[in-house]
């Protein structure tokens, strides 16, 4: 299981202090977790952020993800354990300057690879990549219809994505609460797409944009308004230690 987060900061003076302290404090508690098998935090930068964007979640300046290891609960349970020692020491500054925007608990459905990339694809999330394009979208019916779109990302969206310059693998994910024995299908569903990438973030989404009109003139990009709820789609960069101006929208010079 993973948790995948999004974020803004409050006050726009602290990227620099934020990426820092991911960086080098808090990334090493979280990494040191027997429960947790990969953590990783990245910016959009405002590069990435598509003119016009409305998307419900369009405020976005960080992702994170953790991968969990089984049991999960267990694994979840000490990963928050570990956040409130962090704030119990005086080491969460961030919750006076960052608001999280959305976060969840999502399951992999199903992972792909280029085959110039000689890993398997099960483990790309953990091959060092330049940025991640990201695809939240909420379902609200768990039907036919919905059925036959999550074919089209499976046999059509994926695949088109990964041939965007730079892409290197993805995985797609639906939201933990649809195992649960409890779940209510009556109820919207959350899925994501990931997609690791080896070249630039901007120039990928270049690539993507000449590519679309291409794709919906084939019928390559069928209108799901109906039933599903793009919440955000966008690039994002890597945060490279040592380089934490590359996070602020107005470096400090």
């Amino acid at each position: 299981m993973i948790s995948f987060s999004l974020s803004a900061l409050t006050d726009p003076t602290r990227h620099v202090d934020h990426a820092r302290l991911y960086q080098m404090e808090l990334l090493p508690e979280i990494m040191a977790l027997p429960g947790v098998a990969w953590a990783e935090r990245w910016a959009r930068t405002p590069d990435c952020i598509a003119p016009g964007d409305d998307s419900a979640l369009a405020a976005t300046q960080y992702a994170d993800l953790v991968f969990f290891r089984a049991p999960v609960e267990d694994s979840i349970r000490a990963h928050q354990e570990a956040g409130e020692r962090l704030a119990q020491r005086g080491l969460r500054p961030d919750l006076g300057w960052a608001s999280t925007l959305f976060q969840a608990f999502f399951v992999p459905l199903k992972a792909y690879v280029l085959p110039r990339v000689l890993i398997a694809s099960e483990i790309v999330p953990f091959r060092p990549a330049r940025g991640l394009y990201a695809i939240v979208s909420e379902f609200r019916t768990h039907d036919a219809a919905a059925e036959a779109a999550f074919r089209w990302y499976d046999d059509v969206r994926i695949p088109d994505l990964l041939t965007c310059h730079g892409a290197a693998g993805a995985w797609s994910l639906v939201t933990e609460k649809l195992y649960r024995p409890e779940r209510d299908l009556s109820q919207p569903a959350l899925r994501l797409v990931l997609v690791w990438l080896d070249g630039d973030p901007a120039a990928f989404v270049a690539d993507l944009d000449r590519q679309t009109p291409d794709w919906r003139g084939r019928g390559r990009l069928p209108d799901h308004s109906e039933i599903e709820n793009i919440l955000f789609a966008g690039p994002l960069r890597t945060i490279v230690p040592w380089r934490w101006d590359q996070t602020d929208p107005a470096p400090r010079r």
